[in-house]
């Protein structure tokens, strides 16, 4: 590829656009920026501080370089490690143990919205399953030793054919991001690099259709000039050769963005805003264009007059080895797989650093003097002696014996006498050693900011108040180291998310903590849809976050009595912000939440009594239906009694009360000055009786 890597490529023109070659043209000319960028980093850029290399060194306990150790072998003085830097490491990531945080998804739509306990639970089953708070810890370490610190966040298909979550920590040292980039996280980066050295089958294993001749990135021979990779043969076994090592190779994995013009327009015949690329749009109106207003019209075409060409980023990933392997898409399509975690930030250079950058001098001046206090103590210890020649019988042997104790020394007759052996005075220990001493060893604390209450060594007594105040204000000095973390958690929990919704709603059963013992659901495309956003908050898990809260809760506790006494949720509410062990927590949920014991003989009363009052409705019912067909009856029999007294009438046998018979007298007008009651129309009246006589009589 030396003609390839001669070429030049318009650093304008798309990738899209590229043919693999050229791409592979323009991506090489961006590596080798970007990893110069990152070996500053890496071995540093002077001989003083050797980069995070050393930093991972010196927090491994080899805090003696090369030249100096070689020295003091020479002289047979000790190389002692008086370590102070774990300590101070140990302390921060211990801070940051105990106060976890957790992500939770709020949905974007109408009104008031809440925490979607479904995206939330299935995020933390996301990262239950793959082990991600150890893994983060372990980034988070690496990130206060060095100053950077990397996670990725994937879909694993090796184990569950249906895709398992991980999120596994990444060597910083692989790890390049876009030399220009320099927001925390590197959140505004480009570019992200992976160099990797593997063995063949790991690198087929994850290109498949590679050749084994172009896997190994020869070209970059500023990664490891010692990797040789040898083509593996089709016969190739590696029991038939054990002293063979395996065949490795190294692959560069490139994930970036770009941006891409496209063209917003409003669709004249339906009005709504659609999108388009801006090449396809280009020719979209090219073609309407040619064709004429009669045409267009006869179609029913309207060309759009109300558009606007914007940008957008587009994601894109390569593996490299000699040439282009593949080009995968990435999961999710706006964001990276890895996400990095970055300590403080050194403007001047364009990198960031971490707590073992500024204890490396005091940790060499602690180092030197206490094994130049060693060697004074042990020279002393055995003494000195000036001697003339031919004072001792043997020379070479009085040499070798005087430090020793139990061995004699002969010398010649009249040596002693004559003052020919002299004792050598001792070397005086040097003024301000011992000072000196002290003060590298309390310099650790005066360049970290850790002070003693956060490493739990100050022996004074001091009022509990007064030491949570020194541990919450040496916190506060390493407030960037913790803000780079919740940036972090950020921008995983929206890679998380997008995992979730694209890879995982596809019915598995989640579980989601409810207001008893939680439950199972399945994620579901539709019910995981849509658009969140992101906060993060201390997780109630947290040891730290317990015992404020539990602290909290005991001071409310007289408020908070007369209220739990008839809500039993608010009990369960506070045994889960108590610092007592999850079992206990639980099983006190399950007995508070637990519908009490039921009475034996109560089902009993329960049904003698239900069968009473339904005795007592229906007797009350009967009465009523009696009573209403007395009522009936009544009514009846007096209709009938009208019936029978207006009949002869009606049939014609006794002459009509309007024509007084011979011999009657006249009829009399009733009392109280009423008119006579007219006669009932014949027609009405005989309706009537057969009415009341077609009804069955009901005695009452």
């Amino acid at each position: 590829m030396s003609e390839a890597g001669e070429r030049t490529v318009d650093q304008d023109t798309p990738t899209r656009a590229l043919s693999d070659d050229d791409l592979f043209v323009r991506l090489q000319s961006e590596f080798r920026e970007d990893w110069e960028h990152h070996l500053k980093w890496v071995d540093g850029e002077d001989d003083n501080d050797k980069g995070a290399r050393e930093d991972f060194d010196f927090a491994a306990l080899r805090q003696w370089d090369e030249d100096a150790l070689a020295k003091l072998r020479k002289e047979n003085r000790p190389a002692s490690v008086f370590d102070r830097i774990a300590p101070m490491i140990d302390a921060v990531c211990g801070s940051e143990v105990a106060n976890r945080q957790e992500v939770r998804y709020i949905p974007r739509e109408l009104g008031d919205a809440g925490v979607s306990e479904l995206i939330t639970s299935a995020a933390q089953w996301f990262r239950d399953q793959s082990d991600a708070e150890d893994e983060e810890s372990d980034a988070f370490r690496d990130m206060v030793i060095s100053g950077r610190g990397c996670i990725e966040t994937r879909i694993d298909y090796d184990v569950n054919p249906n895709g398992e979550p991980v999120v596994t920590r990444v060597n910083p040292l692989e790890i390049c991001a876009d030399r220009d980039a320099c927001k925390p996280n590197y959140a505004d980066a480009k570019r992200i690099w992976r160099v990797r050295r593997m063995s063949i089958d790991a690198a087929l294993n994850l290109i498949p259709d590679a050749d084994p001749a172009d896997l190994h990135a020869g070209w970059a021979s500023s990664i490891d000039d010692k990797v040789q990779v040898d083509r593996m043969s089709d016969d190739y076994n590696i029991t038939d050769t054990p002293a063979k090592p395996r065949p490795e190779c190294v692959i560069i994995e490139c994930q970036w963005w770009e941006l891409e013009p496209f063209v917003r327009f409003v669709n004249p015949v339906s009005g709504e805003i659609e999108e388009m690329e801006e090449a396809k749009f280009n020719l979209f109106i090219e073609r309407l264009g040619q064709m004429d207003i009669e045409t267009l019209m006869m179609s029913g075409i309207v060309p759009p007059t109300d558009y606007v060409t914007q940008h957008r980023r587009v994601y894109r990933r390569a593996f490299i080895g000699k040439k282009i392997l593949s080009m995968p898409p990435l999961p999710v399509e706006n964001e990276f797989t890895y996400v990095l975690i970055t300590g403080k930030k050194d403007a001047n250079r364009n990198q960031f650093i971490g707590l073992v950058k500024a204890m490396k001098d005091p940790a060499r001046w602690t180092n030197k003097l206490f094994s130049q206090i060693m060697n004074i103590l042990n020279s002393n210890a055995k003494g000195g002696v000036m001697a003339e020649r031919g004072a001792f019988e043997d020379d070479r042997k009085a040499a070798q014996d005087w430090g020793k104790a139990a061995p004699i020394i002969f010398t010649n007759p009249g040596a002693i006498q004559n003052g020919k052996i002299q004792p050598r005075q001792p070397m005086p220990f040097p003024d301000g050693q011992s000072q000196m001493l002290q003060f590298s060893m309390n310099a650790m604390t005066m360049v970290t900011g850790i002070n003693q209450e956060m490493l739990g060594m100050r022996e004074t007594d001091q009022p509990g108040v007064v030491e949570y105040q020194r541990k919450q204000a040496g916190l506060t000095i390493l407030a960037p180291f913790f803000d780079s973390l919740r940036r972090y958690r950020k921008m995983q929990g929206r890679l998380m998310l997008g995992l979730i919704q694209r890879y995982l709603s596809d019915g598995r059963l989640v579980r989601i903590a409810g207001n008893e013992y939680g439950q199972y659901i399945p994620l579901l495309k539709e019910s995981t849809a849509g658009e969140y956003d992101i906060i993060v908050d201390d997780a109630p898990t947290a040891p730290n976050a317990k015992e404020r809260n539990w602290a909290i809760i005991q001071q409310m506790f007289p408020i908070l009595q007369p209220l739990m006494q008839g809500n039993p949720q608010l009990v369960v509410e506070a045994l889960r912000n108590s610092p007592l062990p999850e079992s206990f927590v639980q099983k006190a949920t399950e007995a508070i939440m637990k519908p009490p014991p039921q009475d034996p003989t109560a089902e009993s009363r329960q049904q003698l009594e239900y069968a009473n009052a339904v005795s007592e409705i229906q007797k009350t019912q009967a009465d009523t239906e009696d009573a209403q067909a007395s009522a009936i009856g009544r009514k009846a029999r007096a209709l009938k009694d009208i019936s029978d007294a207006t009949a002869p009438f009606i049939l014609g046998d006794i002459p009509s009360p309007a024509m007084p018979m011979p011999g009657q007298p006249l009829p009399v007008a009733p009392p109280f000055g009423f008119p006579p009651q007219p006669a009932l129309d014949q027609i009405q009246q005989r309706a009537l009786a057969e009415q009341a006589l077609s009804r069955p009589l009901i005695n009452a």
